[in-house]
């Protein structure tokens, strides 16, 4: 390669992964930032400060590396001690299909799920159950799945769950028959939605009001996942998620919400992963003083690319990552600790070098993207993945 086209290259390199600003901060700046700034704390301790912020806000959006045993742990624990602070509401990024059955399984409703909701989510299911069991209904921490239905039997499998608690629906049975994601299924599911809206005093009476709604929001989501696994566009799917995070939020502004996703859509501006409208900046629209975002980072460990590889990733990105990388000078002074770092200093908002997950390094401004990081010193696999089978 001549000299011309690597200086070419190193151009687009920059062009391409510097967001926001062009002005590189120096190492030394760097790490006076994040020793001044830096909050230093165990996993079993909420930082006074992080409280703090949480209630001069109304949306907290808990941006994850998924599949960790030691986030679901710590962000249970949060949610504990935020009650106080008027969080009564918790979304995660999991099959809407199912999230009923959450909703009523941490309010004591019912007890039993099936196996794949454990495999991906039973330690804070579990924990959040367990807090809600002597609190009044009022003052119990809802529980919510807000993303498309993935899997192409999920929206199916779930009727079948609603028929054990509400009898056979013979409502149902045409759309059970049609091949999933083909046009007579979607035209199936246009059909069941206008019969139940035409008949609404009918279901209302036969379901009860809270059934009725549940059942005419799980069909209009699945429309909406039908068209986005026949698409794969992205756009939709985050459009999706936002009518259903939105749907959730209340009027009143007393009663405050968290929701946990991957970091991606945490992100306030879209720097990295697909140029798609994420759903933050939805929010932001809509709430643009009562949103804060915190990314969440494992400094080592092991992780997974996919919940079904059975692979393991064994990560360290102290020895993977240059001196001059954000997330290496955390480590670095949190050493066996986790640590919270607000992303308020000046510096932040300049451009900087920062590696969120082994092998994936950017040059960006991290305040543009987050509110605040927060590092676990190391992280594991979810326990639920070898106890519980997704199948």
């Amino acid at each position: 390669m001549n000299r011309k086209r690597i200086v070419f290259s190193t151009l687009l390199f920059l062009f391409f992964n510097c967001e926001h600003s062009t002005e590189v901060v120096e190492t030394r700046d760097l790490e006076s930032a994040v020793r001044e700034n830096l909050i230093i704390h165990n996993g079993e301790e909420i930082p006074r400060q992080l409280v703090d912020i949480a209630e001069q806000k109304r949306i907290l959006i808990l941006g994850e590396t998924h599949y960790i045993q030691e986030h679901q742990e710590f962000v249970s624990k949060l949610l504990q001690r935020l009650h106080a602070e008027g969080y009564r509401i918790f979304l995660i990024e999991t099959f809407h299909a199912f999230s009923w059955m959450v909703a009523d399984y941490v309010f004591g409703e019912i007890d039993y799920l099936p196996d794949h909701i454990r495999f991906f989510d039973n330690y804070w299911l579990e924990a959040i159950r367990n807090f809600n069991a002597n609190l009044e209904d009022t003052e119990k921490i809802k529980f919510f799945y807000m993303d498309v239905n993935h899997w192409r039997d999920n929206f199916i499998s779930s009727l079948l769950e609603i028929e054990k608690i509400l009898g056979g629906q013979p409502l149902f049975d045409g759309i059970k028959s049609r091949q999933i994601d083909s046009p007579n299924y979607k035209s199936a599911l246009l059909t069941l939605s206008n019969t139940i809206s035409q008949n609404a005093a009918m279901y209302k009476t036969e379901w009860g009001n809270k059934w009725y709604e549940r059942i005419n929001e799980m069909i209009d989501v699945e429309i909406k996942s039908s068209n986005f696994r026949t698409s794969r566009d992205d756009n939709l799917r985050e459009a999706t998620m936002f009518d259903i995070i939105q749907s959730r939020i209340p009027e009143n502004r007393n009663i405050k919400v968290a929701i946990n996703c991957g970091s991606h859509h945490a992100q306030k501006n879209g720097l990295m992963g697909p140029k798609i409208k994420w759903i933050t900046p939805y929010l932001n629209e809509i709430y643009p003083d009562d949103i804060y975002s915190i990314a969440f980072i494992g400094i080592k460990g092991e992780r997974k690319s996919s919940f079904s590889d059975p692979n393991v990733i064994e990560f360290n990105l102290i020895r993977e990552t240059s001196n001059n990388d954000l997330i290496r000078i955390i480590g670095v002074e949190a050493g066996p600790n986790m640590a919270t770092l607000p992303l308020e200093s000046s510096v932040f908002n300049k451009n900087v070098r920062v590696t969120y997950v082994s092998g994936s390094t950017f040059h960006l401004s991290p305040a543009s993207q987050f509110d605040a990081l927060i590092t676990y010193p190391r992280v594991s696999i979810l326990n639920s993945m070898s106890a519980h089978d997704y199948n």
